[in-house]
């Protein structure tokens, strides 16, 4: 999955069960990563805090298991690229990770909070278009 969906960019599916864990949200970090899976999803858990507090609000199935990972996941997450490492654990930069979701509303909530987290930076971003659909990349899947 690593090398179809550039790190920093959304990913607004029409499908489920990308994830053995949650249909609904799944995530990867950059290409340098040797997180676990387990890892990475706890990551992703945090690291959009404000937009799976939205999600929650949408019940979903099989979120509930999200907030209880909050704490855990931020302390990986720095909010710069190339992220250093600390106390021998790799730190993730907010740029490195991939959100995919199935749901427009999650979707749109993760869009407002990256916006948030990264102000001007977000912007700039967008330009060069940090969103793609699912259908781009299915058949390589």
């Amino acid at each position: 999955m690593h090398s179809y969906f550039p790190p920093g960019t959304a990913v607004h599916t029409r499908g489920g069960g990308l994830s053995p864990w949650f249909a609904h949200l799944i995530h990867c970090v950059g290409p340098y990563s040797i997180q676990s899976v387990e890892a990475k999803l706890n990551t992703i858990a945090l690291v959009y805090r404000s937009a799976l507090m939205t999600v929650g609000t949408l019940k979903l199935r099989r979120i509930m298991i999200v907030p209880c990972l909050w704490e855990f996941a931020l302390s990986k997450l720095e909010f710069s690229p190339g992220a250093p490492h600390l106390d021998d654990e790799p730190r993730f930069a907010l740029d490195d990770v991939v959100f995919l979701c199935r749901d427009k509303e999650v979707f749109d909530a993760f869009q407002e909070t990256k916006r948030a987290l990264l102000g001007g930076a977000y912007e700039k971003a967008s330009d060069d278009g940090d969103t793609m659909s699912i259908d781009e990349v299915a058949d390589d899947l």
